[in-house]
């Protein structure tokens, strides 16, 4: 990788853990790598989203799980 890395720490429930790492070996993947790409994609969403309306609706969905 070309950039500055950044090392953060974050806790996952083992359910999401898994499904993680079985997407990640299925595609050929890093855990990693998908993470960035999912922060990268949703920071740009949440970002475009003027009302918070988006943002608003991620935050309760990872409550209820």
């Amino acid at each position: 990788m070309d950039e500055d890395m950044v090392l953060r720490s974050v806790n996952l429930r083992v359910r999401d853990d898994n499904a993680l790492r079985q997407f990640a070996f299925d595609r050929h993947l890093t855990k990693s790598d998908l993470i960035r790409a999912a922060i990268r994609a949703k920071l740009e969403e949440w970002r475009g989203d003027n009302s918070g309306e988006v943002l608003q609706a991620d935050l309760a969905a990872a409550q209820e799980r």
